[in-house]
């Protein structure tokens, strides 16, 4: 199986709704016991699919996702690559089924990410990502 390109016009990906009509916070959370460095794609509130990065979160650290403003959304789905120093990082090497290609903003670049669901709360979604 191929990977999927995900990039500027990524409609043809499968939704999943947090709530009907809310948009909430997105929440991001490490499970790592190292730095990583962090790039996501999401839906916005206006269901449109944009991309957030780069992030650097310490271990164990967690934060509300900020992207020219605060990052809010209905959507469950999400395409992270997060890795470390050391290269134990959150992407999908061999699981095909998994694969997923991010294209960063204003790049030539493409990232391997995995395909996340977040974690619905009343007030944000949370989106976890550890290391190997």
């Amino acid at each position: 199986m191929r990977p999927v390109v995900i990039g500027l016009s990524a409609a043809f990906c499968a939704s999943a709704s947090a709530s009907a009509t809310a948009s909430v916070k997105v929440r991001l959370e490490s499970t790592c016991d190292a730095e990583m460095y962090v790039y996501l794609r999401y839906r916005n509130k206006k269901d449109e699919w944009r991309n957030a990065g780069w992030y650097t979160m310490e271990p164990y650290e967690s934060f509300y996702i900020n992207s020219d403003g605060p990052v809010l959304s209905n959507n469950l789905i999400f395409y992270v690559y997060a890795d470390t120093k050391d290269g134990r990082g959150f992407f999908s090497r061999t699981r095909e089924n998994d694969d997923h290609i991010l294209k960063m903003r204003n790049s030539k670049a493409y990232l391997p990410a995995l395909r996340l669901v977040g974690q619905p709360y009343d007030d944000y979604i949370n989106v976890s990502v550890g290391c190997e």
